[in-house]
C-alpha cells in the first residue's frame, strides 16, 4: 500500500506546532525545578523556625522535666500548622519526653536523624506511608537537655506545583492554538501558488498541452508559472497528441507493441489487448516474455542479428500465450525506431492472428496423410493376402509339427523343474541340518557354562556367544520359511489352540530380554475375544514373536504393548487383531513401504547399528496373508511404532466350558494395584474389574503405604494386594519388609509381580517373608486367576484341558536310574547330552548311527530312545522303523522314542511321527526343555 506525501502546508504546521509544544514543555520543566527548589527551602527554613521556637519554649519544661506542658506545647503546634506532621523531643540519653504520635511511637525515627552539638540544626528527607517528609532536628540548649525533631510534609509543595503547572500548560496550549491559526493563514497563502503550479504541472505530463496555469502574484512562483506556460505552447506547437497517436493505433486491425531496448512493453493497440486477452494496464511496463509462450526469448540470437543490421525484420512466424493460458501462432514483422543520433529508442512489432491459416495446413496434412496411409495399407492388405493363400497348406503343416514338438518341450521342462524343486528343496533341509548339529554343540555348551562359577567377563563373552548361536539359528530358519513360502510348499496345521496360551509362552520367551534393555512388556487381550480357534499355533506364535522381538530390538527405553482383540465373528469364523507397539527409533515416512520386503529394513544403518537380516517382517507379512489377513504400521520417528496385523481363524465348534472368573466372583473385594509403569496398571485394572473387583492404583510405594493406611482406618481394608517387585523410585521387596515391620496382616494376601529376569535371591526373600504368591510380568490371566482364587479361597473351575497331547507318560521309580538309548552320530552332540543329563537319574546308552542303536535295542531294555533323524549307514526313520517292528514281534510295550530333527517344517515332523516316533525336538536342543521332555515322558523325577 502506497504512503500518502505530506504535502508542504502540513510540513510547516506540524514544525510550528513542534517547536511550541518543545518551548512549552521547556518552560513548564524549568518552572517546576525553580519552584520546588524555593517551595522546599521555604519549607525547610519554616520547619527550622518552628523547631528553636519549640526548642526555647520548652527549656524550662525540660529543666522541671515537666513532661505535660512540653506535650500540650506540642499539641497546639501540630493543630495550628499544616505542614506539621509531627513533633517529639528526647532527652540526653535519647529518651522520648513528648511526642504527638499517641500509644503507639515509631522507634525508628530516633536513630535516623542524629545530630552533633555543634550544628545548629540537622535535615533528614523520609519516605513514609504518608508521602516526603523532612525531618528537622534542632537541639534544646547545645543538646545538653535533648533534641526537638518536626517532621514538614512536603504534600503542600507537590500540589503547589501542580496547580502552577496546570495554569502554565493551558497558557501554552492556548499560546499553541493561537500560533497554529496564524501559520494556517500564511501557509495556505504560501502553498495556494505551489499548489496551482503541481496541478498544471501534472496535467501537462498526461498529455493536456493545452492546459495553463493562472497565478497572478508576481513573485518567484508566479514568474515559474509564467515559465511554465510558455514551454506548454511550444511543445502544444510541436508536438503531435498521446489522444491522436492512441486514436490512430487504436484503429489499426493489425496488433501492435511497442518495445524498449530491453524488450520492455511501452505500448499497445487495442488489436493486441483482444488478441491476448489482458488489458493495457496489464501489458505496459511488463517484459514481452510476458505474452511469449513458454517464456521463450522475444527473438533469438539469429533474429536479433538481422534487425541489428537490417533494421526490419518481416514474415517470421511466434507462437504468443493469452492470458487464459491458450497458444495462438503469430506472422509478426518488426521495425527499429532510432532517434537524431541514431540510438536505438524501441521496437515496433506488429502481429496477425495465422490460427485460422494454421488450422487448415493442419487439415490439409492430415487429409494428406490418411490418403497415403490408404493407399499404403490397401497395397499391404493385397500382398499379405495373396502370401497367405500361397502359404496356408504348409503353414497348417508346419503348425501341427510345432505343437507336438512344444508340447515335449513343455513336458520336459515341467520335469527338470520338478527335479531341480526336489534337489534345492534337499538341500535346504541338508543344509539345515548340518548348521544345526553344530549348533546344538555350540549353544548346549553355552547353556552348561552358564551354571559354572565364571568371571563376569567370562559370564558377558559366553552372553554374547549364546546370543550369536540363537540369532543364527533364528537366521535359518527364516531363510527355510522363505524358501518354502516362495516354493509354494508352506503348509498350515488346522489344529485346536488356545490363543491365550500362545500369547502367553510368546511373552514369556521374550520377557527376559525385554527386561535386561529396562524395557516393560505389557499385553492386553479384550474380554470379548474368542481364545478357543482353530488354525496354525505355530506360525501365529513366530508372527508375534518376530514383531515383538523387533520392538523390543530398537526400543532403548519405555515399554512394549501387545493389544489384541476381534473385529467380528461371522459364520464361525472370527478375524483376530492384534497391535504392537513400541516407544522406539519409529521409521522414517518414505521408508515404511519397504520395510516390508524381504532383505529391506528401514535404513542400511540400521543392520549396522541393531543387527537382522530383514526377513522377519516379509516371512510375517506372507504367513499372515496365508492365514486370510494382512499386515501394516504406523510410525513416527523418534516417538514408536505400532506394527498391526489381522488374522481370519475358525472358532471351535464346540467350545470348551472356561474356568475363567464371571463378573461376579470378585464383587465386593477391594484390591490395590502398585506398579509404576500407567499402561501396565491400567491393563491389570482393567482385567480385576472384568471379574467384578474394586481396584485402586498406585504409581509408588509412597502412594501404596498411603492407600493401605486410609483403607484400614476407614474400616474398608484392601483383601488383595499386587506389588510390582521393581518400583521406579523403590524396591517393591522392600516396602514388603517395611509393611512387615509396621502391620504384618497387610501381607497375608499379597502377590508380587516379577520381572522375567528376577534373581533367585529375590524370590527366597518372598519366602522369609511369608509371600507365596507371585507372578511373571508381563501377568497372564490364568496364573492370576488360579493365584487369586488360592488367596482368598474362591472355588475354582476345572483347568482348560490342552488342546493336543503330546507325551506318552511311563511311570518309572523315582529311586532307580533311567537307562535312555541315544542315537547320535556326532561326538560333540553326545557330550552336549552327557553334559546335560550330569548329576541326574538318567543313565545314557549312546550309538553312533542307526544300525547300532538298533542292535543295542535288541539286547538291553530302555526307558525311552533319543533318535537322530539324519545319521549314516542307517538314518533315524529307519531306525525307528526297525524298533517298532521288534516290537511287534516281540510282543513289546512300545518304547518311547523321541526324534532329534533339524528339519522343522510340518512335513519332516509329520514323516516322523508316521515313522513310529512320539515326539520330536528340534535341534539345538535346550537342556530344560531336554530335560523336561524326558521327564513327561519316561516319567519320575530328576
Amino acid at each position: 500500500m502506497s504512503i500518502k506525501p505530506v504535502s508542504i502546508r502540513s510540513k510547516f504546521l506540524l514544525g510550528v506546532i513542534s517547536l511550541l509544544s518543545l518551548l512549552g514543555v521547556i518552560f513548564i520543566v524549568l518552572i517546576q525545578t525553580t519552584v520546588h527548589d524555593r517551595l522546599v527551602k521555604e519549607l525547610q527554613l519554616r520547619g527550622v523556625s518552628i523547631a528553636r521556637h519549640f526548642a526555647e519554649v520548652a527549656t524550662n519544661p525540660f529543666l522541671t522535666e515537666s513532661t505535660i506542658l512540653v506535650e500540650m506545647l506540642a499539641e497546639d503546634y501540630l493543630a495550628s500548622e499544616n505542614d506539621l506532621t509531627y513533633i517529639f523531643a528526647v532527652n540526653q540519653k535519647n529518651e522520648v519526653v513528648a511526642q504527638t504520635f499517641g500509644k503507639t511511637f515509631p522507634t525508628d525515627l530516633l536513630t535516623v536523624n542524629r545530630i552533633s552539638a555543634d550544628k545548629p540544626y540537622s535535615i533528614v528527607p523520609l519516605n513514609t506511608e504518608k508521602g516526603l517528609v523532612y525531618d528537622i532536628a534542632v537541639p534544646v540548649m547545645k543538646g545538653e537537655l535533648g533534641i526537638v525533631h518536626c517532621g514538614m510534609s512536603a504534600d503542600s509543595i507537590k500540589k503547589s506545583i501542580d496547580n502552577i503547572t496546570g495554569w502554565t500548560t493551558r497558557i501554552i496550549v492556548g499560546a499553541i492554538i493561537l500560533v497554529s491559526l496564524i501559520a494556517v493563514f500564511f501557509a495556505r497563502a504560501l502553498t495556494r501558488s505551489l499548489q496551482a503550479l503541481a496541478v498544471g504541472a501534472e496535467t501537462v505530463g498526461r498529455g493536456n498541452l493545452s492546459h495553463r496555469i493562472h497565478i497572478n502574484e508576481r513573485d518567484e512562483v508566479g514568474q515559474l508559472a509564467e515559465a511554465f506556460n510558455l514551454m506548454a505552447e511550444n511543445l502544444q506547437r510541436t508536438t503531435v497528441s498521446k489522444e491522436y497517436m492512441d486514436r490512430l493505433l487504436n484503429t489499426m486491425h493489425d496488433a501492435l507493441v511497442v518495445l524498449s531496448p530491453d524488450h520492455t512493453i511501452q505500448t499497445v493497440n487495442r488489436a493486441f489487448c483482444e488478441l491476448l486477452g489482458y488489458s493495457d494496464s496489464e501489458l505496459i511496463g511488463k517484459p514481452a516474455e510476458v505474452f511469449l509462450f513458454r517464456n521463450q526469448e522475444f527473438l533469438n540470437r539469429e533474429q536479433a542479428t538481422m534487425l541489428a543490421q537490417d533494421g526490419f525484420i518481416e514474415g517470421i512466424e511466434q507462437a504468443y500465450c493469452r492470458k487464459d493460458g491458450r497458444e495462438i501462432p503469430v506472422l509478426a514483422s518488426l521495425a527499429k525506431m532510432l532517434d537524431e543520433t541514431g540510438t536505438l529508442q524501441g521496437i515496433i512489432c506488429a502481429a496477425q492472428d495465422i490460427s485460422s491459416l494454421k488450422q487448415t495446413e493442419r487439415e490439409l496434412q492430415l487429409k494428406s496423410e490418411e490418403l497415403e496411409e490408404l493407399n499404403q495399407s490397401l497395397e499391404e492388405t493385397v500382398q499379405l493376402r495373396t502370401r497367405q493363400l500361397a502359404r496356408s497348406n504348409e503353414g497348417l503343416k508346419k503348425e501341427i509339427v510345432e505343437r507336438k514338438r512344444a508340447e515335449q518341450e513343455l513336458l520336459h521342462a515341467k520335469d527338470l523343474a520338478e527335479v531341480a524343486n526336489r534337489a534345492k528343496s534337499n538341500f535346504l533341509a541338508n543344509m539345515s541340518h548340518e548348521i544345526r548339529t553344530p549348533l546344538n554343540a555350540v549353544i548346549g555348551m553355552a547353556d552348561m557354562l552358564r551354571e559354572s562359577d565364571m568371571t563376569p567377563e567370562q559370564q558377558e563373552y559366553l552372553g554374547i556367544l549364546h546370543r550369536s548361536g540363537l540369532t543364527l539359528l533364528e537366521l535359518i530358519r527364516d531363510l527355510l520359511d522363505l524358501t518354502k513360502i516362495e516354493a509354494g510348499r508352506m503348509e498350515l496345521e488346522t489344529i485346536p489352540f488356545d490363543l491365550e496360551e500362545v500369547i502367553d509362552r510368546t511373552n514369556e520367551m521374550l520377557a527376559v530380554r525385554a527386561h535386561e534393555k529396562g524395557l516393560e512388556l505389557i499385553c492386553r487381550i479384550d474380554p470379548d475375544t474368542p481364545l478357543l480357534l482353530q488354525g496354525d499355533p505355530n506360525r501365529l506364535r513366530q508372527v508375534l514373536t518376530n514383531l515383538i522381538g523387533n520392538a523390543i530390538k530398537f526400543t532403548a527405553s519405555g515399554e512394549i504393548r501387545l493389544e489384541v482383540k476381534t473385529s467380528a465373528v461371522e459364520q464361525g469364523h472370527a478375524e483376530i487383531l492384534f497391535a504392537v507397539s513400541d516407544t522406539g527409533i519409529g521409521i522414517p515416512p518414505d521408508k515404511i513401504d519397504t520395510i516390508f520386503d524381504k532383505f529391506s529394513q528401514a535404513d542400511s544403518s540400521i543392520t549396522r547399528q541393531y543387527g537382522g537380516s530383514g526377513l522377519g517382517l516379509a516371512i510375517s507379512k506372507l504367513l499372515l496373508e496365508q492365514m486370510g489377513g494382512k499386515i501394516w504400521v504406523e510410525s513416527q520417528v523418534g516417538r514408536g511404532s505400532t506394527f498391526f496385523g489381522s488374522v481370519r481363524l475358525e472358532v471351535q465348534p464346540a467350545a470348551l466350558p472356561d474356568s475363567e472368573f464371571s463378573t461376579s466372583h470378585l464383587a465386593g473385594i477391594k484390591a490395590l494395584i502398585v506398579d509404576d509403569n500407567a499402561s501396565a496398571r491400567a491393563v491389570t485394572r482393567e482385567l480385576l474389574a472384568c471379574w467384578g473387583a474394586e481396584a485402586d492404583t498406585a504409581a509408588d510405594s509412597d502412594g501404596a503405604l498411603a492407600a493401605l493406611h486410609t483403607a484400614r482406618e476407614a474400616g474398608e481394608p484392601y483383601r488383595l494386594l499386587l506389588m510390582d517387585s521393581r518400583l521406579a523410585a523403590s524396591d517393591g521387596i522392600k516396602v514388603m519388609e517395611q509393611l512387615l515391620l509396621q502391620d504384618p496382616t497387610l501381607l497375608t494376601r499379597t502377590i508380587m509381580m516379577l520381572s522375567a529376569d528376577h534373581p533367585s535371591s529375590d524370590i527366597r526373600r518372598l519366602y522369609e517373608l511369608g509371600i507365596t504368591a507371585h507372578l511373571l510380568k508381563p501377568l497372564k490371566r490364568r496364573e492370576l486367576r488360579q493365584t487369586i482364587a488360592k488367596i482368598l479361597h474362591l472355588p475354582q473351575a476345572g483347568h482348560r484341558p490342552a488342546m493336543r497331547k503330546e507325551t506318552h507318560a511311563t511311570p518309572t521309580p523315582s529311586q532307580d536310574m533311567v537307562r535312555i538309548l541315544l542315537a547320535e552320530d556326532a561326538e560333540d552332540n553326545r557330550q552336549i547330552f552327557r553334559l546335560f543329563l550330569k548329576s541326574t537319574r538318567f543313565e545314557l546308552d549312546e550309538a553312533e548311527n542307526g544300525a547300532v542303536a538298533v542292535e543295542k535295542f535288541k539286547t538291553g531294555s530302555y526307558a525311552m530312545v533319543l533318535m537322530d533323524m539324519q545319521m549314516p549307514i542307517m538314518d533315524g526313520l529307519s531306525a525307528t522303523k526297525a524298533i517298532r517292528q521288534l516290537e511287534k514281534e516281540r510282543d513289546l510295550t512300545p518304547t518311547p522314542i523321541i526324534a532329534l530333527t533339524a528339519f522343522t517344517s510340518t512335513e519332516d515332523i509329520q514323516n516322523c511321527l508316521a515313522a513310529g516316533c512320539d515326539l520330536h525336538i528340534s535341534k539345538p536342543v535346550r537342556k530344560d526343555k531336554l530335560i523336561e521332555t524326558i521327564v513327561n515322558t519316561a516319567g519320575g523325577t530328576i
